[in-house]
């Protein structure tokens, strides 16, 4: 898969469509050493100029995407261009539905605690061809890492899923990486709540036109809406410094 990178402030944005994304991982599910892969955002691109800790997470991680819609405006305003957006929600579930997937182990760190058998049984219905492990919930505080990386370690999974938000999703998945000697660490946010059938998506006109994010708000307008708006304000000089440096390019 190609390796080009495309640079959006501080984040390094891998230029890879679906299909390489999924065949990627694929291949290096069952070989060591533990690989990690990141959906980026706007938040991110945010976040990560502020918070030296995520900083580094994204600067080592084997494999960044642009989930978000911004971001992907964003680097075609910048005149570097990606091929497509991959969020969270279509790498999982082409992952899951992938014959080469077949019998693999499969768990994800997220969700309530109370959540969290409804979510892995509504998973197993849906994606029947893998095989999954016991989950652990995503309440937990920084002093519990270390057992819930051993916990996940232990079950020798193939793909974990890390649904605990950012930051926290991206710094635990690179603290599991040393714990965890094999397989994929996916960050994918609320994607999920999503495949399971508990969230709906966004029809796809709606993803193909770029206005899922809007739709997500009309879901939830208390919860995204104040923070869509607080995300953009905080990007914006980030989105003019980039833009200005390709202007004097």
């Amino acid at each position: 898969m190609s390796r080009k990178a495309i640079r959006l402030g501080s984040l390094c944005l891998n230029d890879v469509d679906l299909h390489e994304a999924v065949s990627w991982t694929v291949d290096r599910v069952s070989t060591g050493p533990a690989v990690r892969i990141y959906t980026a955002n706007i938040q991110h691109l945010v976040d990560v100029e502020q918070d030296q800790e995520l900083r580094n997470a994204f600067a080592d991680v084997d494999q960044c995407l642009c989930d978000g819609q911004g971001l992907f405006w964003l680097a075609h305003l910048a005149g570097t261009p990606l091929r497509e957006r991959v969020t969270g929600v279509d790498l999982a579930h082409h992952l899951l539905v992938d014959p080469r997937m077949r019998g693999l182990r499969v768990t994800f760190v997220g969700a309530k605690p109370a959540e969290v058998d409804d979510l892995l049984s509504d998973l197993r219905g849906r994606y029947q061809m893998v095989h999954w492990l016991p989950p652990h919930h995503g309440y937990f505080e920084g002093d519990a890492w270390v057992p819930v990386i051993a916990h996940v370690a232990r079950q020798a999974p193939d793909i974990v899923f890390a649904a605990l938000g950012s930051p926290k999703q991206e710094l635990w998945a690179r603290a599991a990486a040393t714990g965890v000697t094999r397989g994929a660490l996916i960050t994918v946010g609320g994607a999920l709540h999503v495949l399971a059938g508990h969230v709906p998506r966004a029809p796809h006109w709606v993803q193909r036109v770029g206005l899922e994010w809007a739709f997500r708000t009309l879901l939830e307008p208390r919860r995204l809406g104040p923070r869509y708006v607080r995300n953009a304000c905080r990007a914006l000089p980030i989105a003019f410094r980039v833009l200005r440096t390709r202007g004097g390019a």
